[in-house]
């Protein structure tokens, strides 16, 4: 009688435990925007890549990005919005676009710069254009 009752309770506790686990998994996956309908799709190029990234300047940015195969690239201040005095905006839109335009990289020598203000880069030839982002070489 011992025996089935501590091989009951030993039962109950993996389950308690294995309930605990996939509470936290989900709560995580709730976190983090996780959505299944791409989890069978992992192989697929760029898959969640518009989801993912919900502010449309930082996609901008990343698409020019992908879009011109630009190995180094520069971004100008002016796509970072100083006024605000949330610091926290302006690392979450540069920790973004590194993430996101990974394998390439961000290089403050880089003659291709990224910019929303077309007349501060007039003298540099435009090489493609999204939404109010640009991309200039000089």
């Amino acid at each position: 009688m011992q025996i089935k009752k501590k091989k009951h309770i030993k039962k109950l506790f993996y389950i308690f435990i294995i309930f605990v686990i996939a509470m936290q998994i989900s709560l995580i996956a709730h976190r983090n925007s996780f959505n299944f309908k791409f989890f069978l799709k992992f192989h697929s190029k760029d898959i969640g890549l518009k989801d993912g990234l919900k502010n449309k300047k930082i996609f901008d940015i990343v698409t020019l990005i992908k879009r011109n195969n630009l190995n180094y690239y520069n971004l100008a201040s002016d796509l970072f919005n100083f006024s605000n005095k949330l610091n926290k905006i302006h690392h979450k839109l540069y920790q973004r676009v590194i993430e996101a335009s990974y394998p390439s990289k961000i290089n403050q020598e880089s003659k291709t710069i990224i910019s929303s203000n077309k007349s501060k880069f007039s003298m540099c030839k435009q090489e493609d254009k999204q939404g109010s982002i640009y991309v200039f070489k000089c």
